[in-house]
């Protein structure tokens, strides 16, 4: 929004682009033991950004 707003203020010309988003029918592919390791990788990661 601030960024909007300074490109009006300095005469810019403002653009909207239109994104299309098409919805996954299926599943997820992810399987039980990839959410695992993923929560595993990103609680380590906290671990670290914590303790350091």
């Amino acid at each position: 929004m601030y960024l909007t707003m300074l490109a009006v203020e300095n005469d810019m010309k403002v653009v909207e682009v239109p994104i299309t988003f098409n919805r996954l029918i299926d599943k997820s592919k992810l399987r039980a033991n990839e959410k695992l390791r993923g929560i595993k990788i990103g609680l380590s990661f906290l671990w670290f950004v914590i303790t350091y």
